[in-house]
């Protein structure tokens, strides 16, 4: 993970959101750019009519990926996201049947880490580990059985089906009301947020610290927990990890930079 390196998360784009789209062109060129998950309010990948519904976010990323390399985590409302962009190291043609007109990305600089994937371990600058993840691990039995179904292959290959043969009419129905859900930020919700983090570095202590350092011969002396997904925008340290809860864009429209250790909570947050 480079230093300096742009991270966005939670952003739920949703059609018409210009401040959002201009954030993004706002990312200077050659940034590592981190996409943390729930970057659209809702994308499956795999469904034409979602694809055409992100449009305008859709070919921003596809821009950025000449001069920016992108590391996309997939979240609980954007999955599936390899039928967009498929892995290679040419530049391709994003899905131009679903477009209104082609646009090309470069397919080498866009990486997907779907759910079954997280978290991802980087080496930072200084040599640490970055354990990075959308944030919604190890959550309860429940919700963890519910998202790794969300993405199943079964399941994806009936939505493609219906989708298909609705004409798109049963997403967009779906699409409407996942839109008129509330987005809230987590003080909205409790306020707790010290107990709640602290929580979040026991559960990654559990099942990714702990087994990494058990054998002593791990190389790392520090981590870096980087998560999204629960819109607080504040950080935390115990002992040797750095526990950051990104902010969600949806409400800061902007990009969150990690370059070094603090605890300051504002939109550009320094870690």
């Amino acid at each position: 993970m480079q230093e300096d390196a742009v991270f966005i998360a939670d952003s739920h784009f949703k059609q018409g959101d210009i401040k959002l789209i201009e954030s993004f062109l706002e990312i200077p060129k050659g940034k590592q750019i981190f996409l943390m998950g729930d970057i659209f309010h809702l994308l499956v990948g795999a469904l034409q009519s979602s694809q055409a519904q992100n449009e305008e976010l859709i070919r921003v990323i596809c821009e950025l990926s000449f001069n920016n390399e992108i590391i996309f985590i997939e979240g609980n409302h954007d999955f599936k996201l390899k039928y967009i962009w498929e892995q290679g190291t040419k530049t391709k043609l994003c899905f131009t049947k679903n477009l209104a007109h082609n646009v090309e990305y470069k397919p080498g600089n866009i990486r997907i880490y779907e759910y079954q994937m997280q978290p991802i371990i980087l080496n930072n600058w200084k040599g640490d580990a970055c354990i990075l993840a959308h944030g919604d691990l190890w959550i309860n039995p429940l919700y963890n059985t519910y998202r790794k179904i969300l993405s199943s292959n079964i399941l994806i290959g009936i939505f493609r089906m219906l989708d298909k043969l609705s004409c798109g009419i049963i997403y967009r129905n779906v699409a409407y009301r996942v839109s008129q859900r509330m987005i809230g930020e987590f003080s909205f919700y409790r306020s707790d947020f010290r107990e709640f983090m602290l929580e979040r570095i026991m559960q990654y202590q559990k099942h990714i610290i702990l087994p990494l350092t058990r054998d002593k011969k791990s190389i790392y002396n520090n981590f870096c927990i980087i998560e999204g997904h629960f819109h607080i925008g504040k950080s935390i340290e115990q002992d040797n990890i750095q526990y950051v809860a990104l902010p969600s864009s949806y409400f800061t429209k902007t990009y969150t930079l990690i370059t070094k250790v603090g605890n300051d909570n504002g939109q550009r947050k320094k870690c």
